[in-house]
């Protein structure tokens, strides 16, 4: 799991048309927690590249998210992007590690 906090960097993701997942995470938020150690659990079997963007740390990358995927902001908040198409998206306690799994099964 990759830490995402720069632009560029999820420029380059976006350009690279390929699918990744990624966690909008509150390092405050009780329900962020959990999703975040759900999202570990899935990142450490899938093969899918899996990145956490830290929302109080990372809040313009944060914007740019919201602004490219046309998605509102929330935290916690997943995603399953494939360049700049959203193809799975969940937040709070829907961040499962079964929801992740059935993401990436309905997708890939």
């Amino acid at each position: 799991m990759e830490h995402l906090n720069s632009i560029q960097r999820f420029e380059q993701l976006i350009e690279e048309q390929s699918p990744f997942f990624l966690l909008k995470h509150s390092l405050t938020c009780p329900i962020s927690a959990n999703a975040h150690n759900a999202y570990e659990t899935f990142s450490e079997k899938t093969e899918v590249p899996c990145f956490v963007l830290y929302v109080q740390k990372d809040q313009e990358v944060s914007a740019k998210i919201t602004e490219s995927t046309g998605v509102t902001h929330q935290s916690p908040q997943a995603f399953l992007l494939n360049g700049s198409s959203v193809l799975w998206d969940a937040s709070h306690q829907s961040i499962t590690v079964q929801a992740l799994d059935d993401a990436e099964k309905k997708v890939m």
